[in-house]
Formats: structure tokens, sequence, C-alpha cells
């Protein structure tokens, strides 16, 4: 798979310039000094907005933040080879502006399938099953991964989100696959609807669960996060891995308190999942006391999935902050326990408020590193 992809940017602002700088998150190290790269030589695309291209080498550059040369500018945005293109969405804070993706030259939007299960709580939940541009039932010869995903709502343009937002997931595969990678199937089990049912959902039960100032906890105890669990493993899985051509390559993902359950059921059945994706995750439910406990029940000497974590820290929610700490502190308390290094990386970004406007910015990313491409 190459390592030197487009991107591209929509100029739907009307910005008079267009800047592109390029860094590596890691080390800092930019391209150029900013504001970076002037973008030139742009097309006008059907809407009347000029779309403006660079190619990036992906194991050098990791974030971009295109600008007018001056104060106005987008986040920091990932690279990756599951990125194509970029535009602006809503504003951020300050003078930056929250950007949203989408694969370049594409019109496609492959297929979704919903199918509804008996949950063992008593109520029908839906399951929304996301195929790729290309996917052919009768070739069997053609195998895919699949990602599945908490809180399945609200990963689509074709589903109802609950907050005006929805993950992209569906525009950065086409994405991936247009940068030469391999399809990927995208399971998302919709959550309970209520607020009430979803956070008896989305615990796992792992001890006495934190007070949070201000906060009724109430809801999250007595938790329900190993049925939910059982339900993806013994449900949901096998009638995937029935009805539609994948292969032996599955991740598990989600944020917010789909985060948590992501990386409950991801360390649960380590075996089952080559990556977990844990974004903003709700980490901040037990202590690092009931943490440790529980990781000390856990064999991390055999089998263990990539995971990647992320979690932004603007100071404009208080939310997110919250969750901040102890959703960076994991991947030292997992290294304690013995967990393989290099299977796991933290992300942050100190402008990312909890929203999915923000994780379908970092999907991209938590699919190429949980894929290892």
């Amino acid at each position: 798979m190459k390592n030197i992809i487009p991107i591209h940017f929509t100029n739907n602002k009307n910005w008079t310039a267009v800047y592109a700088y390029l860094f590596n998150s890691e080390t800092g190290a930019a391209q150029k000094a900013w504001p970076g790269t002037a973008m030139t030589n742009p097309v006008t695309n059907n809407y009347g907005e000029k779309v403006y291209g660079m190619n990036v080498d992906v194991t050098q550059y990791d974030r971009v933040v295109f600008n007018n040369g001056a104060q106005i500018q987008t986040t920091d945005l990932p690279v990756t080879k599951a990125s194509s293109g970029y535009f602006i969405q809503a504003k951020a804070s300050g003078s930056k502006y929250l950007a949203g993706v989408y694969p370049y030259g594409q019109d496609n939007e492959g297929t979704i399938k919903t199918v509804s299960f008996d949950y063992p709580d008593g109520y029908k939940k839906n399951v929304y099953i996301w195929l790729p541009e290309g996917y052919n039932a009768a070739d069997t010869s053609k195998k895919y991964s699949v990602l599945y995903m908490c809180d399945g709502q609200n990963l689509f343009g074709q589903a109802t989100t609950l907050s005006g937002y929805e993950w992209e997931c569906d525009e950065s595969v086409l994405s991936l696959i247009q940068n030469g990678g391999d399809g990927v199937i995208v399971v998302g089990i919709a959550c309970g609807n209520t607020e009430v049912r979803r956070n008896h959902e989305l615990t796992p039960d792992l001890g006495e669960v934190a007070t949070v100032a201000g906060e009724d906890m109430s809801t999250f105890r007595n938790s329900g996060g190993k049925v939910f669990s059982d339900f993806v493993t013994d449900t949901v899985i096998p009638y995937v891995e029935q009805n539609y051509n994948t292969n032996s390559i599955r991740g598990i993902a989600g944020s917010s308190s789909g985060g948590i359950e992501a990386f409950y059921i991801g360390m649960e059945n380590m075996d089952k999942f080559r990556y977990v994706g844990a974004l903003s995750p709700a980490f901040i439910l037990y202590n690092q006391q009931v943490w440790d406990n529980y990781l000390d029940t856990l064999d991390f000497s055999g089998n263990t999935p990539r995971v990647y974590f992320f979690c932004g820290n603007s100071a404009n929610d208080q939310l997110e902050q919250a969750l901040y700490p102890n959703a960076t502190a994991m991947e030292g308390w997992m290294a304690a326990h013995g967990y393989p290094a290099d299977k796991m990386i933290t992300k942050t970004d100190s402008s990312a408020t909890h929203s999915e406007g923000f994780w379908a910015l970092y999907f991209p990313e938590m699919l190429s590193w949980g894929m290892d491409l």
C-alpha cells in the first residue's frame, strides 16, 4: 500500500488564500514553517467551491492544519491512509474551525443494512451493517475485515444521529480504499434508546463506581456491560460472519461510554480482536485502584490487540476535560501490568470537544493504526 497519498481541501468558506501546515505529532517536525505551503491551482467542484490538492508522505507527517496564511485555521487534522478530503464544517473555538472528512472524487456511499435483534434485556436492538462500494455477496473469494462499533446510530449519514454530527465511518473507509487499502465492513450496534438504558448497557461492572462531582452516578451502577459484550460476541459477530464475506480481522471501537465498553469487550476477548479503539473513553467511572484490580485479572502474555486511545482537552468542554486524566493514564496503567508497549498508543487534541465531529476526525487514524497500515 502506498505511503504517499493525495489529500484535498475544499475551500467552502472562500478564504482568500489557503496554506497547508504539515507536521509530525510525535516529533513536532514540520515540513515548512508556519503557515506552511501555499496551495495553488485549485479545481472547482460542482458547488462552485475551490478544491486544493497536495501529496503527503504519511510516514513523515501525520497532521495538517489548513489556514488562510493569517489567523483563521482548522484544528489539527490527522492525515492517514484513510484520509482523502477535508472541508470546513463549523467553528471549533476562537479562530479555529472543525473540519469534516469526505472521500475526494467519489460519489458512492456504500450500502447499509439494518437488522433487528432481540436483546437479552427484553427489547429490540438495531444493528447497522455498512458494506463498502464494490462489495459483492456472490464473490466469496474476496473477504473483508470487520469493525464493530458501539453507538451504531451515530456512525453513518444514513442512520439517525443523536447530536447532528456523525462519525463519517463510510467516508473514511472509502478514502482508505481509494488510497490502495482493502475495504472494511463497519457494524454499528445501536445503544439503548434512553440515557438510562445506554448507561446501563455500556458500563462494565468492574467494581465500585467512582463519585463524580455534580453528576448522578446511579444509572452507571448495577451495570449491564457484560450482557452487551456477550451480545456482540455471541450474537452479532456470528450473524455477520455467517451472512457476509469476512476474514479473521476484527476491531472493536467506541467513544465515551461506548469507549469504555469497547475497551472492556476487547480486553475480555483478546483472542477475537486485532485492534481496539477507545475515544474519549469514560474511564473516569472507576478510580485507579479499581482499574488495577481489573487489569490484574487479565493475562497479557499471549494474544493482545493493538489499542488506540484518544481524548480531547478543550477548555470549552468540562466533560472532555474530566475524562482526560484517566483516558491518558490508561496506557501507563496497562504497561505496568505487562501490556506490550508497542501495542498501545495515546493521542490527544487540546481543541477537541466531546463530540462526533472530533471523533470523526480521529477515526481514520484509529482505523489505520489499529490495522497497522
